[in-house]
This record gives C-alpha cells, structure tokens and sequence, in this order.
C-alpha cells in the first residue's frame, strides 16, 4: 500500500471562492432553460443567461471586505 504523505495546506481564501463559485452553479440550475440549454438560439440563451445572473446578483449582492 503507498503511503500517501502529507495532506495539502488548507487555503482558507481559495476555499471559500470554490464555494461561492459551486454556489453559484448551483443556482444556475435552478433555471431550467439553462440547465437543459432548451433554448436552441445563443442569442437567446445569452438573454436567458444574462437575466439569471442579473437576478442573482439583485438578490445576493456580493460583500466586499
């Protein structure tokens, strides 16, 4: 059996942006036009992207520290 060594350092910065980047994802899929790409035109699909991320952030508005 190998040895597996030292664990990796935890980065508490780099941490906490996956999280709000998997958040992230994770809302998008709410939107079922985005997580199923029905909407065959990318005009169309850029709109439907724009207006969920717009929503998004009106909802949750990023802190800055």
């Amino acid at each position: 059996m190998p040895d597996r060594g030292r664990p990796p350092a935890f980065d508490p910065h780099a941490c906490k942006k996956r999280g709000q980047v998997e958040r992230g994802f994770n809302r998008r899929k709410h939107w079922r036009g985005l997580a199923t790409r029905h909407d065959k035109r990318i005009d169309s699909y850029q709109a439907t992207l724009d207006l969920a991320e717009t929503l998004d952030r009106l909802r949750d508005p990023p802190v800055t520290p």
